[in-house]
This record gives C-alpha cells, sequence and structure tokens, in this order.
C-alpha cells in the first residue's frame, strides 16, 4: 500500500521528527509536512504495523510520541 518513495519518506520524517521532538500532535505533524489530518493517521498506523511504537496519547497533552525504549538505551515504560 505504502511504496512509493514519497509515501516512504514521509513516514521515516515522521518517525524521525518523534524521536526527535518527543510528542507531536496530529494537527502539528499535518502543518509540518503539508499534509492532511487523515494522512498523518493513516502513516502513524503504517509505522506501527511495522513495528515502531508509537504512542497516541488523547487530551489537552496528547498527540503520538515513541516509546522511550525504542529510543533510549536506558530501561523505561512504554505505557
Amino acid at each position: 500500500m505504502y511504496n512509493t518513495v514519497m509515501d516512504v519518506t514521509r513516514m521515516y520524517r515522521i518517525m524521525m521528527m518523534l524521536i526527535a521532538g518527543g510528542r507531536a500532535t496530529r494537527n502539528e505533524l499535518a502543518e509540518k509536512f503539508e499534509m492532511s489530518t487523515r494522512s498523518v493517521q493513516r502513516y502513524v498506523t503504517a509505522l506501527m504495523d511495522a513495528g515502531i511504537p508509537i504512542v497516541s496519547e488523547s487530551g489537552k497533552n496528547g498527540g503520538y510520541s515513541i516509546c522511550l525504549l525504542y529510543t533510549s538505551p536506558s530501561p523505561r515504560d512504554c505505557s
């Protein structure tokens, strides 16, 4: 489904932004990468399906983030 260079590039950029920046909302990602919020949701779902441990939290301080165990050698909780 996601086999074009553009799709893979977008997913990689989203993943790297989450690793570097911690947490980002769907709207922030959509604005940053000039795509719809629905596209962001599809790409994040594809990353999760590929085994990237992305956590989605709702609420005022919610957004997407990548489990710290994936980005840090120190043991931390992924919940």
